[in-house]
């Protein structure tokens, strides 16, 4: 089921988004017109940035644990996630390079993810490993003006083939990842946006990286009903 944050307000769901205290009893409510307890609940934001929102989505979130919801999407890069997701589970470093690393669109910005990132951890902590809480990042890294090199996301796909399947069914090498990708900067370079004779993308090392990448995806798929 899916809300939006315009309708938070007093005839919606008898809370007001000033009135934090309200939230519980709401939610409650808003439960209890369900036939039976949804498996999703979404709710929207009708503006990134604005902190209030995921204010009242972090104590809406931990009403919902209370209820038995355990895991927690957000628009952000969801290979990124993976790092959040290590970090609640007790897997991952530190706070800072879990923020750091783990978000998209700016989102590492925002205190209030990051206090989200670091209760859930906390609430971990103390928990079973079955009623464990798991965070999921949802997007892809598609911004026009702050997309990043496609290096992260090639060798976490090429590593999780090679410890699947081995070295023989994975037809590139991580060496060979690495000549293709080269520099960092080529990748990310935001002047690429409004000038073409910028960009890597018609350069003979992408052409290739795009045909090692459909290589690599074709593992995957053609793969994964064996695991």
């Amino acid at each position: 089921m899916t809300l939006d944050s315009s309708q938070l307000g007093t005839a919606a769901w008898g809370f007001n988004i000033d009135d934090l205290a309200g939230l519980a009893p709401a939610l409650s409510a808003f439960l209890a017109t369900r036939p039976r307890r949804p498996e999703v609940l979404a709710v929207g934001e009708p503006t990134h940035g604005e902190p209030a929102f995921p204010t009242v989505r972090n104590r809406a979130f931990g009403e919902l644990v209370e209820r038995g919801f355990r895991s927690i999407a957000i628009e952000s890069d969801a290979v990124a996630g993976l790092i959040v997701d290590d970090y609640v589970q007790g897997r991952g470093g530190d706070l800072d390079t879990t923020m750091a690393d783990g978000f998209s669109h700016g989102f590492q910005r925002l205190n209030v993810n990051r206090d989200l990132v670091a209760w859930m951890r906390a609430y971990n902590d103390i928990q079973e490993t079955g009623m464990r809480l798991a965070f999921y990042g949802f997007d892809a890294p598609l911004e026009m003006t702050l997309a990043p090199s496609p290096r992260h996301y090639l060798k976490y796909l090429h590593s999780y083939l090679s410890s699947n399947l081995g070295f023989g069914i994975v037809l590139h090498t991580r060496e060979v990842l690495d000549e293709l990708l080269g520099e960092e900067r080529r990748w990310t370079n935001p002047a690429a946006l409004m000038d073409a004779g910028k960009s890597i993308g018609a350069s003979p090392e992408a052409v290739t990286l795009r045909a090692v990448a459909d290589d690599l995806l074709t593992a995957l798929y053609g793969h994964a009903p064996t695991w």
